[in-house]
């Protein structure tokens, strides 16, 4: 995601990391200042109040007068702040005796991102709509909520709130997959979940997609790892979804080996594109652009990669509730249909779609355009694309 100027990015998830205007204004690091920080921004809309910050702040020091100190954290803050680059201005307001951060600096954090799209799957009535936003959820799930702050009873609850959320997209996104039988993209999640939330037993997303692909022998050397790691580190074997699947897999092994002829119609039909372009998973794309990028260096050929956005003809910013999922699928339709089977499409981002242009020079990127452009035409559409090439 480009950032936009003038407006504090905020992170929570696996560490915590304020930015401004492509400048890091404060990392992990721990003093009362940074933990002041995190309260406020995060609790910015419901605001916090003067026990709480108290409770946060004072909590393993002793002093006489917790009123007079914090004003006096207040006042260094502020100076701080200022002296980071932020517009002069009142950061900390007070209101009926809470405490807010100030609505002149427009903040994005990760954690209302995360939750808006939580909140977005649970509404969609369509399987396709849960199953983007479930995805989309995962994704910007970077790991606990300020892991640092374990003892603060504040963070760990959230902690727990958002790992809930994490734990219960995952879940939905993995069924979604498992009935569609896209196992490719269920294994990537499965891998995923284990890397930002390890020790949960996420591995058995993993297992289930490589006994969808029929990689058995993969899927057991997967298992005994696991076996192993959670007998070391926790002292337990792997849960009981783990040992049914355990079973699947040694029958799999026994089953015999597969002909070469067997094999070659497996994935011929498998990765068979339903539309013009070939539409895969960006993990998928990203080993197809490596292995392309490798074979231009001893054909010549010249291949492009063109980035599709979807903006607001009008160059306004957008609405969460403004954008219906069968919009993004008809701007997706649009690429695919308008492109041959040799080029390869993904979904990078919420509105926007990677492609990669075999045997393409810039030239070609008029018609390319004009033909998308073409399809995706409505009347009185709000929305337009914009594209970016790159050889």
């Amino acid at each position: 995601m480009q950032e936009k100027n003038n407006v504090l990015y905020v992170r929570f998830f696996g560490a915590f990391s304020v930015r401004w205007n492509g400048e890091q204004l404060i990392y992990g690091r721990e003093s009362q200042f940074t933990h002041l920080l995190q309260i406020l921004l995060h609790t910015r809309e419901k605001g916090a109040d003067r026990a709480l910050l108290i409770n946060e702040l004072f909590q393993d020091r002793e002093i006489k007068d917790a009123t007079h100190s914090m004003h006096v954290l207040f006042y260094n803050c502020k100076k701080r702040l200022k002296e980071m680059g932020l517009p002069d201005c009142a950061y900390i307001v007070e209101k009926s005796g809470r405490f807010y951060w100030t609505g002149e600096i427009p903040v994005i954090e990760d954690t209302v991102e995360f939750e808006t799209a939580f909140q977005r799957a649970n509404a969609s009535p369509t399987q396709e709509g849960k199953l983007s936003g479930y995805l989309t959820a995962c994704e910007l799930y970077g790991g606990d909520f300020l892991p640092m702050r374990a003892e603060s009873l504040w963070a760990t609850q959230e902690a727990r709130r958002y790992g809930d959320m994490f734990s219960d997209s995952v879940n939905q996104a993995a069924a979604i997959l498992f009935d569609l039988k896209r196992y490719d993209r269920l294994q990537a999640l499965g891998k995923y979940a284990a890397r930002v939330q390890p020790f949960s037993d996420w591995e058995h997303i993993t297992l289930k997609a490589l006994v969808g692909l029929g990689h058995y022998a993969e899927a057991d050397r997967l298992y005994r790892e696991t076996e192993r790691q959670y007998a070391a580190e926790l002292g337990v074997q792997p849960d009981t979804r783990m040992l049914e699947l355990r079973e699947i897999i040694t029958a799999g092994r026994r089953s015999g080996q597969k002909t070469l002829e067997t094999i070659q119609k497996y994935l011929i039909g498998k990765h068979e594109p339903e539309k013009g372009a070939f539409l895969c998973s960006y993990a998928v794309f990203e080993n197809i652009y490596r292995v392309m990028e490798r074979m231009k260096e001893r054909n010549g050929r010249s291949n492009l990669l063109m980035l599709c956005t979807m903006e607001k003809a009008d160059g306004s910013s957008y609405e969460e509730n403004d954008l219906q999922e069968k919009l993004v699928s008809f701007f997706e339709d649009a690429i695919c249909t308008s492109l041959r089977k040799t080029d390869i499409v993904c979904r990078c981002g919420r509105l926007q779609y990677l492609v990669l242009l075999v045997n393409t020079v810039p030239e070609d990127c008029a018609d390319i355009q004009a033909r998308i452009d073409a399809r995706f035409d409505m009347p009185e559409s709000k929305y337009k694309i914009r594209y970016d090439y790159r050889a």
